[in-house]
């Protein structure tokens, strides 16, 4: 259960989690009302981490010991590097501000504006709800999030992640494009194409990486999209982004929602807009990762050259960091990740 620290912010968990501490899906205590693998009990009541709550110190330290070079990696694409954003959201703004003619020094200032799900971005808890009851990690209904009756900031907010000391441990890279374009003879499937990227795929390219998945473990998953993203005409963008919801992903079967519980990840992400495939089946893996599982979310992260480095080093472990932004309410963030080798 999440402890709470004198200044009232959640801290993750103080003792040592293996496998066999965290019940498997089929062992999740029952949250009455809801499906079978809502995690709600698993944390506690009031919970604010999820499944950060396995990132404990041991753990932290732990994975302190795939820093063996130092090179670093990060992950962020570029703010601005979206000219087109998906779902039509709205463009980021930057602007350079003269300061001169109202303080009379040579000085200068600039202002950004920002929807943090156009560019890099972790999904907070509170970004997508289990859709039949429209309730967020937890039980905060959207109806409450939205009418104010739950405070700014008192359920799910991100700022929490922040005041535990962000997200830092164990990356895995599970570089499928790398993967499929060593083994395979026809063309990897582009960043505009809807392949569902099987489980299986997924354990033969951590085998075949020689990859052993660890809990709290922060897994991200390269599909090709930002490559395919930064050498697209405007009008495949457009395509790509607007006009259709085509994405290679993840899979969405109930075989890939038990085995991302049961590998106990810390949290997930990609380099696509929503980790899984789109367009979305019945089935979508975002309403079991956010809001009944409480695993963060990672989206259109820059994973290539971090694969770059992975094939350098022929590792594809390090030590990950990130901390995203302090915003008391924050429904999302730029990751501000890196990985160290």
């Amino acid at each position: 259960m999440t402890a709470t620290s004198s200044n009232g912010a959640a801290t993750p968990n103080d003792g040592t989690f293996a496998a066999g501490d965290l019940p498997d899906f089929d062992s999740i205590p029952a949250v009455p009302g809801m499906p079978h693998g809502c995690a709600w009990k698993v944390w506690g009541s009031g919970d604010a981490l999820g499944t950060l709550n396995l990132l404990t110190p041991t753990v932290v330290a732990s994975a302190a010991s795939e820093i063996r070079t130092g090179e670093r990696v990060a992950l962020d694409w570029g703010l601005d590097s979206v000219d087109i954003p998906a779902n039509q959201r709205a463009h980021f703004e930057h602007r350079i501000i003269d300061l001169k003619p109202r303080l009379g020094v040579y000085a200068t200032d600039d202002e950004v504006h920002l929807n943090t799900q156009t560019s890099s971005q972790w999904d907070g808890f509170n970004h997508f709800a289990h859709q039949s009851t429209g309730l967020y990690y937890g039980g905060v209904s959207h109806e409450d999030l939205h009418s104010g009756k739950v405070p700014k900031g008192e359920r799910n907010s991100m700022h929490a992640w922040s005041l535990t000391g962000g997200i830092a441990g164990r990356g895995v890279l599970v570089d499928w494009v790398h993967w499929w374009e060593q083994t395979k003879d026809e063309p990897v499937p582009p960043g505009n194409s809807s392949y569902p990227i099987p489980l299986e795929q997924i354990k033969q390219v951590l085998a075949w990486q020689k990859t052993e998945l660890r809990t709290g473990d922060i897994l991200l998953l390269r599909t090709g999209v930002v490559r395919w993203f930064e050498g697209a005409s405007e009008e495949e963008k457009v395509k790509g982004m607007i006009e259709n919801d085509n994405f290679p992903g993840l899979e969405a079967t109930e075989e890939t929602k038990r085995w991302l519980w049961n590998s106990h990840f810390a949290a997930v992400a990609s380099d696509n807009m929503s980790f899984e495939f789109g367009p979305h089946g019945d089935l979508w893996l975002h309403e079991w990762i956010l809001p009944m599982f409480g695993c963060p979310i990672g989206e259109l992260f820059d994973l290539e050259r971090l694969s770059g480095a992975c094939q350098k080093h022929q590792r594809w472990s390090f030590f990950l960091t990130s901390a995203p932004i302090r915003v008391k309410g924050g429904i999302a963030s730029s990751p501000n990740a890196i990985c160290i080798f």
